[in-house]
């Protein structure tokens, strides 16, 4: 039973569209049906959590053209970009508080390291995820740049307060590691505990590694 229906406040709207992330409509604005539903959690007060994240999956199809003589073909593949993380905190008073955390993470077949995992700790949400290390001293309220090195990029954890503050903070560079956190992959073990999957792709003329830990927050 809907009780009551909220809307999306404007300037979290025009903060969504100059992201690229939203409707460009003027007559229906808000945000991109790309959004969905990811994550549902409860904090300690009560209060529930829905974690909307932005995911939009292309498939390019393969092309040909002629060059000199010689037809040039390009195999198809597919485009992932995942991008802001849009909390929705129901409060146990039905008073509802709404959070932007903003990212891109673009890729080309492989979205292993998209993505995101979410706990809660006490009266925070906790948001873990593979960002550009440049995002994390920008205004938040600046649209984000697109993270497309992920070797090189930093695992951060994103905390939204029980009044809807956000801050970003990096746990570990993934380039220090020489392995790149798959947070896709990652699992959750426990309320306050992560399963952290790392890897490092092969290629040609190296070995692909892995490697499996523990992500304790007290």
């Amino acid at each position: 039973t809907t009780k009551a229906l909220n809307k999306f406040p404007q300037e979290l709207v025009e903060q969504i569209r100059t992201d690229k992330q939203g409707s460009d409509k003027e007559s229906d604005p808000g945000l991109a049906n790309a959004f969905r539903l990811s994550a549902v959690c409860e904090r300690a007060n009560g209060s529930k959590d829905f974690v909307l994240e932005y995911s939009s999956e292309i498939y390019v199809p393969p092309s040909s053209y002629y060059s000199n003589g010689t037809w040039v073909t390009r195999p198809g593949y597919w485009k992932y970009d995942y991008g802001n993380l849009i909390d929705i905190n129901l409060q146990k008073d039905g008073k509802v508080i709404i959070a932007r955390v903003p990212k891109m993470q673009s890729s080309t077949n492989v979205r292993t390291f998209s993505n995101f995992k979410a706990i809660t700790y006490k009266e925070s949400l906790l948001l873990f995820y593979n960002d550009d290390d440049d995002n994390i001293d920008r205004d938040i309220l600046k649209r984000p740049d697109p993270l497309i090195k992920f070797n090189k990029s930093v695992f951060v954890m994103a905390t939204i307060d029980k009044a809807g503050n956000v801050t970003r903070d990096i746990l570990f560079k993934n380039k220090d590691n020489k392995l790149t956190t798959a947070t896709r992959e990652c699992v959750i073990v426990d309320k306050n505990k992560i399963g952290l999957y790392a890897q490092k792709l092969g290629g040609f003329f190296t070995a692909a590694k892995d490697m499996i830990g523990i992500l304790e927050v007290k």
